[in-house]
């Protein structure tokens, strides 16, 4: 079967018919293809203007791939992929879904990827030079019936056939997608992993920021701006708002020298394209208009990208539209901004803040909020706990042998 994101259903129907075994976990087969694809990232000019990408192939590298093994220690037991893994990927973070695939490969599953038809620039350069170039030889035919990419609507009936043959559905995509998904019937016995709509915020102790040196807040404020701005702030780790922890007068201080430092490291990159940024001033302008954000700051040359927030809720999250934007809002203790935190919450970046504080926070936020906490400059890391869900976990099973 070709390799190429052209499958038709037909296609797929041919090769429902001709069914796979799973594999076990970490095959050999599969592991090379990984670990080539990481070296082809690493090494190549065009992947190394895109971060993403770069990120991707670090992560797949043979040193990364060993972060897999911890997960999958099951005593007195063979782990195996579960079968057929049918993936619904997203349309405004080209990459991100790759780690699940290939995780879900890894595994030992046979993978039927439904691509969305808008992926982007880096989503293109990924399969069209990469991904779909090594599966076409010889040495990855095998990986090729196991690692299907197609696209199709979301109503086509394929996504109906693949679901009630499949043994694992992950769907990636905003409360919508996942509604109308969920909506077609899942094989009983199959698994489902679900990435929603979620929201992620930064928490700044003031005092920290006030106390740092000059070089210590430069490199503070650029790992901040990768977070910002890789993927477009459209990751649902991507952090939108930002809690200042600390009294006023420290907190007024950490923002003078922290954005100051933030607009130095960004120089023109804060800036997006002319429509992005006009977007951005459009959901900051609805945020104030609607009473919901108090200010809006930040140099003229970037075009306003800051706004001090009166409240946070659920209509905050919703507009919110990134791009740049950020949203600020001053907390007195760690049990404020544990208020703040809702169900479909995800990460929280930090600086300054001790690790019991962040046990508290964990242990006071609502079920279901805040699923990570990383350092700063680490938002977009991938994982294999993802989103509060064990992936190597759910991707595999183990047949018991108590003998």
């Amino acid at each position: 079967m070709s390799a190429m994101v052209t499958e038709t259903p037909e296609q797929i129907k041919a090769a429902l018919a001709s069914p796979q075994r799973a594999w076990r976990s970490l095959d050999p087969r599969a592991v090379a293809f990984c670990k080539q694809l990481s070296a082809a990232l690493l090494k190549s000019d065009a992947a190394r203007s895109a971060p993403a990408l770069m990120a991707l192939g670090f992560w797949f590298r043979d040193g990364g791939l060993r972060n897999i093994e911890p997960f999958l220690q099951h005593h007195r037991g063979v782990r195996m992929g579960r079968g057929l893994a049918l993936h619904v990927t997203p349309a405004n973070v080209d990459t991100v879904f790759m780690y699940s695939c290939l995780i879900s490969l890894l595994m030992g599953n046979i993978n039927f990827v439904r691509l969305s038809d808008r992926l982007g620039d880096e989503g293109r350069l990924l399969f069209d030079h990469y991904v779909f170039p090594m599966l076409r030889r010889t040495e990855f035919e095998e990986i090729a019936t196991r690692l299907i990419f197609f696209t199709c609507p979301r109503n086509h009936g394929i996504l109906a056939e693949l679901s009630a043959t499949c043994q694992l559905r992950v769907v990636w995509g905003g409360d919508e997608t996942i509604r109308a998904i969920r909506a077609i019937a899942l094989n009983p016995r199959a698994g489902e992993i679900c990435f929603a709509d979620r929201f992620s915020f930064s928490l700044i102790s003031a005092g920290h920021v006030n106390g740092l040196a000059p070089t210590d807040l430069e490199r503070l404020a650029a790992a901040f701006l990768s977070d910002v701005k890789l993927f477009g702030q459209q990751a649902c780790s991507s952090p939108r708002v930002v809690f200042w922890l600390g009294d006023p007068t420290q907190v007024e201080a950490a923002k003078r020298r922290f954005w100051h430092a933030y607009e130095d490291a960004a120089g023109r990159a804060l800036d997006f394209n002319p429509a992005e940024r006009m977007a951005r001033l459009v959901d900051l302008s609805t945020l104030a208009a609607q009473g919901m954000v108090s200010q809006v700051l930040g140099r003229s040359q970037h075009y306003p990208y800051r706004g001090e927030l009166n409240q946070l809720d659920q209509s905050v999250r919703r507009l919110h539209g990134g791009r740049g934007l950020i949203l600020e809002i001053t907390a007195a203790d760690i049990a404020s901004v544990a208020g703040l935190i809702r169900e479909s919450d995800q990460t929280l970046t930090v600086a300054g803040i001790d690790r019991e504080a962040l046990i508290q926070l964990i242990e006071k936020s609502p079920n279901g909020g805040l699923q990570r906490v990383v350092e700063i400059g680490h938002a977009l890391d991938f994982y294999p706990i993802w989103d509060g869900q064990n992936l190597p976990e759910l991707m595999s099973r183990t047949v018991s042998l108590l003998l």
